[in-house]
């Protein structure tokens, strides 16, 4: 489903509370511009009730501006979720193993091993979370991979693999401005080569801009 919409947060926001009511509070989002889908008042009153994660992590502190829960705790209330599972914590920079394994016991533990809804942003290139054109998009039977060799720097990351996301119901993607218009069209059409074609109840909100119109 594509969406086209004058005011895309508040059009992301309200897809999302509905998709988190009817489905479930399991969420994973992204950084960049989605974070301030997460900030929108029509979200307010669902915090306490969210189990939250992310769908990627760059592998720097949290202070960094680079960091993508960083960069959510400056604009949302994500202390205020009822369960908050950063992919990365400071003390695991070097340590990414250690942080692969906490982060599997916790979608054990707190997401009962799936998720329901995601918040997705979208590259030009057709990427999400760190699942890019042409990389690997699985790491076996794991939830969470790490990567050294991102195309789009930093280069080291966390990233949810593409059979984790599937396990979500609803994805939705915010993606607005004339850069994202042609990875807006191949992912409408389907194209097999972008990691967000085939998900499950993909809506995509966009501006004219990102419309091509």
């Amino acid at each position: 489903m594509l969406l086209v919409a004058a005011d895309p947060i508040r059009e992301a926001a309200s897809r999302l509370r509905h998709a988190l009511e009817t489905q479930g509070p399991r969420l994973a989002v992204a950084g960049g511009s989605a974070a301030r889908v997460l900030a929108h008042e029509t979200l307010s009153s669902l915090w306490s009730s969210l189990a939250l994660t992310w769908v990627d992590e760059r592998v720097v502190p949290e202070a960094s501006s680079d960091s993508n829960r960083g960069e959510a705790g400056r604009v949302a209330p994500i202390a205020r979720a009822g369960v908050c599972l950063p992919l990365v914590v400071d003390d695991e920079l070097d340590d990414l193993a250690r942080a692969v394994a906490r982060v599997e016991r916790g979608f054990d533990t707190h997401f009962d091993g799936r998720l329901d809804v995601t918040l997705l942003g979208l590259g030009e290139d057709g990427h999400v979370a760190s699942l890019f054109p042409g990389h690997g998009w699985t790491h076996g039977d794991a939830r969470v991979m790490t990567i050294d060799d991102s195309p789009k720097p930093p280069s080291r990351r966390l990233t949810l693999t593409r059979p984790f996301l599937a396990s979500a119901r609803t994805h939705v993607v915010f993606a607005v401005g004339a850069g994202k218009a042609d990875a807006i069209a191949r992912l409408v059409a389907g194209d097999p080569a972008l990691p967000a074609s085939g998900l499950e109840g993909l809506v995509i909100v966009t501006d004219a801009a990102g419309a091509g119109r």
